[in-house]
């Protein structure tokens, strides 16, 4: 389970509760997130904190932007598709401490489910490198139309691809008016495609915790990891 704001009440008793029962409870890890405004006058109304909508109205325009648009080695999944993105997930999951392990059915229902996306790095045929998001609607001041990117794998891109490969998302998404774009800190997300992309790294204010139903189990922390939030 993911845990938020240290003082909120859900916290504050999960944190009582692994004191109490420590057998039973334990946080693990702290959790952040790239974040990019693709909509800045929309933000600088929704921010629920007085700094997030100054921070919009000043800065948005600027971080907004992307260093590429549409990329022509970059195009939407096909089902055809699905082999060969299993395959360079599994590859990039592989050296990953904490990582899902996807059954081709579950991979195919996350990769052409109705409320998600899906795009490829194709290169001489093959494709090269994948990312999956999903869209969902966050609620702050005023409704915010958010895509959550989910999965990022790719087979050897350059620095550069992968920045391309993102900023055609991006742009992508723009055009769907997607007003904020996020990503989980993790092993999986290229930091450097994010940071060339002008997406912010918020606070690791939220908390990853683990309950054992069935009494405690040794579980030794990941220094790597990789989850999916839905």
């Amino acid at each position: 389970m993911v845990l938020s704001d240290p003082t909120s009440i859900s916290c504050r008793f999960w944190t009582k509760y692994a004191e109490t029962f420590p057998q039973n409870f334990r946080f693990l890890f702290p959790i952040g997130y790239w974040v990019k405004v693709l909509a800045p006058r929309r933000m600088a109304r929704a921010g629920v904190k007085a700094w997030e909508r100054t921070a919009s109205r000043a800065l948005g325009g600027l971080l907004s932007l992307t260093p590429h648009r549409y990329d022509p080695d970059v195009r939407p999944y096909q089902a055809g598709d699905l082999q060969q993105c299993a395959q360079i997930l599994d590859k990039a999951s592989s050296d990953i401490d904490w990582a899902l392990i996807w059954s081709a059915e579950h991979l195919q229902n996350q990769l052409e489910s109705s409320v998600s996306g899906t795009f490829v790095f194709e290169r001489d045929g093959r494709v090269r490198g994948m990312v999956n998001y999903h869209l969902l609607l966050l609620q702050g001041r005023e409704p915010v139309r958010t895509a959550l990117i989910d999965l990022w794998a790719d087979d050897g891109l350059t620095g550069a691809q992968r920045a391309r490969l993102l900023s055609h998302l991006c742009t992508d998404l723009r055009e769907l008016d997607v007003d904020l774009v996020m990503a989980l800190r993790c092993a999986m997300m290229p930091a450097g495609a994010f940071a060339a992309n002008l997406f912010l790294p918020t606070p690791a204010q939220f908390q990853m915790g683990a309950l054992f139903t069935g009494g405690p189990v040794p579980l030794p922390l990941p220094k790597t990891w990789s989850l999916v939030m839905m």
